[in-house]
């Protein structure tokens, strides 16, 4: 579906260039699947084939899930079903999204927390709440120090912290009068605290400094190795980069190498590829997980990607595109590449755009003319002029 424009005016057509609401309301919007509808300062829903689904009667609609709708009325925010029953009346400030089918609520400056049918289980006593994960909501008192409280309200960590990260499993960082410390849903110190920094690598995973090297540790501060790295970073894709001297590598949750540190600029890994700089050449390539070079280091540089395929440059700057077996599928004579998403890639050559759909092992070139371009997504390419607003269905 799409947004279109006339007079003024908007309505939405779907991929067939289908009129599902015609071009005659003041505002317009699309928000999973359904369409939220500005008509007379009064807002309604309808479904993706047009049927209404909420009639016109609020201010403000917004859905927050299959079945439930923010509304708004004399600035105030309430809930309403999709059977247009208001189980909370306008009476907040703010309702967040919900999390955990818990959502966190404002009034006056003060925070509290209601739940899926609108009943207020944290009064509103908070000068801040951040919101649930895995089932614990960060809170700050008058000091703006930081604790934590639980699914039913209770406050089983202190406010007492400096600084707290949100749990992810069992555990969570925090600071405390300049000490780094890791402590568990009941607010016991797993890791204690130590001047030297700790940082989460994943869930329930830290690395941990001492004497200017970091080790990683489990969250009850037991060296999953004793190797000592000069930095350790996030887990992407269940391994964790390291660094040594002046090179990377990557190693799993368990300690053991995955890739060799031995290379001196490593990518991010995404489906399972890292593109590497091969050192004795000079030259870029992909790597596995195996540390294979799946797409041989024979390129300048590699600055673009989708989920199977690369863009690859040469010494004179031009680029091409290669996919995840090295098979070039667009020549590199093209300037200024860059994939708008994972099927569809632009070309601008001095101001002049050429647009390509790329495929796991060829690349279309579609004839388009770009200043009729607004937008992109998954589906297709929305093309807009004076007339009319039509979707290029990519196929």
């Amino acid at each position: 579906m799409r947004v279109t424009s006339k007079d003024q005016k908007q309505g939405v057509i779907n991929e067939k260039n289908e009129i599902i609401l015609p071009n005659v309301y003041n505002y317009v919007s699309i928000i999973n699947d359904e369409i939220i509808y500005n008509k007379d300062q009064k807002m309604g829903v309808v479904n993706k084939e047009g049927k209404a689904i909420l009639k016109n009667e609020y201010p403000f609609i917004s859905p927050l899930n299959d079945n439930l709708y923010l509304i708004k009325d004399n600035n105030k925010f309430g809930l309403m079903t999709r059977d247009e029953k208001v189980i909370l009346a306008p009476k907040y400030d703010k309702i967040e999204k919900f999390n955990d089918n818990l959502a966190v609520v404002s009034l006056n400056d003060k925070y509290g927390v209601i739940n899926m049918q609108g009943t207020e289980i944290v009064p509103l006593v908070y000068p801040y709440i951040r919101g649930y994960v895995d089932g614990m909501a960060l809170v700050t008192n008058e000091d703006r120090k930081a604790g934590f409280i639980n699914r039913v309200g209770v406050e089983v960590v202190p406010t007492m912290y400096d600084y707290t990260e949100d749990y992810q499993g069992e555990t969570t960082l925090v600071l405390k009068d300049n000490e780094f410390g890791v402590i568990d849903k009941i607010g016991v110190y797993t890791i204690p605290p130590q001047l030297e920094r700790i940082n989460r690598v994943s869930e329930d995973i830290y690395s941990v400094k001492k004497n200017d090297k970091f080790f990683l540790k489990d969250f009850l501060g037991k060296n999953i190795s004793n190797e000592p790295y000069d930095s350790i970073g996030e887990e992407h894709e269940e391994i964790i980069p390291v660094k040594r001297g002046d090179k990377f590598g990557y190693i799993n949750k368990l300690g053991k190498v995955v890739v060799p540190i031995e290379y001196s600029e490593l990518g991010v890994p995404q489906n399972g590829m890292i593109i590497a700089k091969d050192d004795k050449t000079g030259l870029f390539g992909v790597i596995n997980f195996e540390n294979k070079f799946i797409i041989e280091p024979i390129y300048t540089y590699i600055l673009g990607r989708s989920d199977n395929a690369f863009i690859v440059g040469n010494d004179n700057f031009k680029e091409g595109v290669v996919n995840k077996n090295g098979k070039v599928i667009l020549p590199l004579e093209y300037s200024n590449l860059e994939f708008k998403n994972n099927n569809l890639l632009v070309s601008n050559e001095e101001g002049k755009f050429r647009f390509f759909v790329v495929k796991e092992n060829e690349v279309k070139e579609l004839q388009l003319n770009a200043n009729d371009i607004i937008d992109y997504n998954e589906k297709g390419i929305i093309v807009q002029n004076s007339s009319e607003t039509k979707i290029y269905k990519i196929d």
